[in-house]
């Protein structure tokens, strides 16, 4: 006879499964992430964590990254349905506004550097302070950096944030693409304070203390002095004159410089056990360069030189006329700048200004206009000369304006000089009517220039 299983047996067979099984502990799923339960995240190579979150209720949610390792610059991104948030790597939270049911997935993991992280998610709450996160407080005049704005809590809604300083002359700054970010400009030397303030009434402060930037001259030698890993040297340069430099290092062990633009953007670099950066560069322009290890935990100090490279062609005008291109060092014949002419007893000699000319003695037998030659020895940048004259009388007395009277009147204007005395024989240069002191004047001028003076 079959005997029917009544519910009674049905009911006490499933609560026996129930006990048995309860003496078992239920674990969540190990790629699940709990509202206000810290998930450990490892980062290794460069890995990422996909984890996975379902909002209990609609709302506003923070996702952070706690106590993590000085290295780790957490990185962490939550998507679902096209859409899509990231977090601020420098301070290593993420605002997001969830749909209650939805799954999101969370991905967690770091854009530089290896350790681990804590990370977890809560519902936002109102903020109870705010502070401002400087890499460092001491700047560089020129330069500029980077300052976050974070809220406390960890889990703190974020509020609109004004940011300001409170000495324009020292310090100027922007906010970023970032609602919580600013650009700090350091414009002079001295100090600062930058300010962040929310509506709400919450607000915080940072000083600055901003130092000159290091200048380097041409030729100069320096010591790039590398205080922590990663730091960077930083030099100012304003060429005097247009033409091509060099920025190389010494005694280094694995080190790179840049060339910048005044905007810091690189122009040329270079790297290695040594560097040697080439560039062109403008006169009166500002260049900053820089001098760093390349393996971020090298700290100390080594050379940096900065030096002009002579030019392999080098124009030379006359009265702005184009003679030609010519190497650095040749010795070259200018052409005569104006004839001799002599009136009065007072000889005019005419010279080239703006370069070291040198000015040959009378030849009656020579082609040239006037009877002497004019050479130059071509530098190491372009030279511009400017035909000038020079005045000599008849200081020897004999009727004639010859090479006796210059040799005369060096020895009297050399002994002018340094006594400065007024005593003296020579012409009236400026062609006032009178011998007097503004005469002397100009020969000095004549004598220290070599009789090449502009009038």
């Amino acid at each position: 006879m079959k005997m029917r299983q009544t519910p009674t047996i049905i009911i006490a067979a499933a609560l026996a499964l129930c006990i048995v099984l309860s003496a078992f502990p239920v674990f969540a799923a190990a790629d699940e992430l709990s509202l206000d339960k810290p998930q450990r995240i490892t980062c290794a190579g460069g890995n990422t964590t996909t984890l996975y979150f379902t909002a209990p209720e609609n709302g506003d949610y923070i996702f952070g990254a706690l106590n993590a390792s000085k290295s780790v610059e957490p990185a962490i991104t939550v998507s679902c349905s096209g859409s899509s948030w990231s977090t601020l790597y420098n301070i290593g939270r993420l605002f997001c506004h969830l749909i209650k049911g939805e799954t999101y997935e969370v991905r967690a993991g770091s854009s530089a550097g290896d350790g681990v992280f804590d990370l977890c998610v809560s519902f936002a709450v109102k903020a109870t302070s705010i502070e401002i996160l400087p890499v460092d407080t001491n700047g560089i005049a020129y330069m500029s950096t980077e300052v976050t704005a974070r809220f406390e809590p960890w889990n703190a809604a974020a509020e609109r944030i004004t940011w300001a300083v409170d000495d324009d002359k020292v310090a100027t700054i922007s906010r970023d693409g970032s609602f919580n970010v600013a650009t700090v400009r350091f414009m002079n030397p001295g100090s600062v304070i930058v300010r962040a303030y929310c509506d709400s009434g919450l607000s915080t402060s940072v000083k600055f203390s901003v130092r000159d930037m290091d200048t380097i001259y041409d030729g100069e030698t320096k010591d790039a002095e590398i205080a922590y890993g990663g730091m960077i040297s930083y030099f100012r340069f304003v060429p005097e004159k247009s033409g091509t430099y060099s920025f190389s290092s010494a005694l280094g062990a694995g080190v790179r410089g840049a060339i910048c633009d005044k905007g810091f953007c690189e122009m040329a670099s270079g790297e290695g056990e040594n560097f040697d950066v080439v560039c062109s560069l403008t006169e009166g322009d500002t260049y900053f360069l820089t001098a760093q290890y390349i393996s971020g935990g090298v700290s100390g100090s080594f050379k940096v030189t900065l030096k002009s490279i002579p030019s392999a062609e080098v124009k030379v005008f006359c009265d702005d006329v184009e003679l030609g291109t010519f190497a650095p060092g040749e010795e070259i014949t200018l052409p005569v700048p104006k004839p001799e002419t002599e009136s009065g007893g007072v000889r005019r000699f005419y010279t080239w200004s703006g370069a070291d000319v040198k000015r040959g003695d009378f030849d009656p037998k020579s082609e040239t206009e006037n009877g002497r030659t004019y050479t130059l020895t071509v530098p190491d940048s372009d030279v511009r000369l400017t035909a000038v004259y020079v005045w000599v009388g008849d200081l020897s007395g004999d009727g004639l304006v010859t090479l006796t009277d210059i040799a005369d009147m060096k020895n009297l204007l050399s002994s002018a000089l340094a006594s400065d005395e007024s005593c003296y024989e020579a012409s009236d240069v400026n062609f006032d009517g009178l011998t007097t002191i503004t005469d002397l004047t100009y020969f000095k001028s004549m004598l220290a220039g070599g009789f090449s003076p502009e009038r």
